[in-house]
């Protein structure tokens, strides 16, 4: 089944493989406050960066909102799912995006992944994950993937290895275009973990502070507790300007209204 997302690009609901897209269909624009956040931060010719794409979902979303967009996605099927999806739309938002095959991390080399967890694939790391089928992926630092470019938001999904993105692209966190970066923390129940204390002070060291967004009064609001927030975290840095660039963006259609 195809659709259209809140931004006018194309997704597919394929048969057996819709957990990660089937949100966008029910909810339109899922993640609400952090992908609302990103829409309304993205100018057009903006660059994107997706880090842990999956099918496509916010890649897509974004791209028809007018950014260009890197989507990293390193599992074979759900990389060919992703194309899929791309191939659905017109050409105008097809040329906006480009797909990666690897994964990123502190290292390069290649790794096993999970094959058959749809949105949760992710890297193997001890036998109790024998029994799932694998598949071989290469991961690279996104200091070398990505030196040549100036993004303006970067999201990092990659199923509990934030950290080792973080760490492979201090350079890439460094660029003055870099305004937020979007990650998947599960902050209230992970805030005391190594892993997110860790990440948390890479992105500190580089200026991002964690904070909220309100999408209908387009306010940013800090994070004061470490347990405060939700699955997804929002870093903001220099937010006087963010701030001002999401009070003036245009809005977009959602819910029956316009945000």
């Amino acid at each position: 089944m195809e659709f259209k997302t809140a931004t006018g690009s194309h997704l597919r609901l394929l048969p057996r493989a819709s957990d990660s897209l089937s949100s966008f269909w029910y909810h339109q624009l899922p993640d609400f406050e952090e992908l609302v956040f990103t829409l309304h931060l993205l100018r057009t010719g903006d660059l994107f960066v997706d880090v842990g794409a999956n099918q496509g979902g916010w890649s897509l979303t974004a791209a028809g909102r007018g950014a260009r967009v890197i989507s990293f996605e390193p599992v074979p099927l759900t990389r060919e799912r992703l194309l899929t999806n791309l191939a659905a739309n017109p050409n105008e938002i097809r040329q906006r995006v480009s797909v990666s095959p690897v994964g990123l991390s502190d290292f390069s080399g290649q790794v096993s992944f999970t094959a058959d967890l749809d949105a949760g694939n992710h890297l193997v790391r001890d036998r109790e994950e024998a029994g799932h089928p694998t598949v071989s992926v290469e991961l690279r630092r996104a200091d070398d993937v990505l030196r040549d470019t100036n993004p303006v938001v970067i999201k990092i999904d990659v199923e509990g290895e934030e950290l080792g993105v973080l760490r492979g692209g201090r350079n890439i966190l460094a660029k003055p275009s870099l305004r937020a970066v979007v990650m998947e923390t599960f902050r209230p129940a992970n805030f005391a973990k190594p892993a997110l204390i860790a990440s948390e002070a890479i992105l500190l060291e580089h200026g991002f502070i964690p904070m909220a967004y309100e999408p209908w009064k387009r306010e940013l609001m800090p994070l004061i507790k470490p347990s405060d927030g939700m699955q997804n975290t929002i870093y903001v840095r220099d937010h006087l300007t963010v701030l001002a660039l999401l009070k003036q963006a245009e809005p977009m259609r959602a819910f029956g209204t316009k945000v």
